[in-house]
């Protein structure tokens, strides 16, 4: 009955420890969620305080051009607008790629941990079932060599 109990308590054991894990795992995931969710607002705040000065030096410079009055005033802010533009664009385009990365590396790398525990606990299982087998086993020759005597 003793080795049924240790049975038991092993079970048990490993039950516990498959729930820490996953338990774990999920706290991983959900405070990933939270930085990405902080960075995409960051990366939001960036871009609008970005277009905000944009549109301070499209202003400003149009203005400055429209005083002047010559052609290759306006030319330049025009050039000037479309650089910037460009700049800010591919800057946004970079950000939201390192983000998409770092989240499906990141969902790689749970997946690949809750695989490996599923793993882990059905060998565990199987190395509990096959000890109750041999418990059970003992059991028998333990009563049938008491039976015999």
């Amino acid at each position: 009955m003793n080795l049924f109990l240790f049975t038991d308590v092993i079970k048990f054991v490993i039950f516990y420890l498959t729930l820490y894990t996953v338990t774990l795992q999920v706290v991983v995931v959900v405070v990933v969620v939270v930085v990405v969710v902080v960075v995409v607002v960051m990366v939001v705040v960036v871009v609008v305080v970005v277009v905000e000065v944009v549109v301070v030096v499209v202003v400003v410079v149009v203005a400055a051009a429209a005083a002047a009055a010559e052609a290759v005033a306006v030319a330049v802010a025009v050039v000037v607008v479309v650089v910037v533009v460009v700049v800010v664009v591919v800057v946004v385009v970079v950000v939201v790629v390192v983000v998409v990365v770092v989240l499906v590396v990141v969902v790689v790398v749970v997946v690949v941990e809750v695989v490996v525990v599923v793993v882990v606990v059905v060998v565990e299982e199987v190395e509990v079932t096959v000890m109750e087998v041999l418990v059970e086993i003992v059991v028998i020759v333990v009563v049938a060599d008491a039976v015999v005597k």
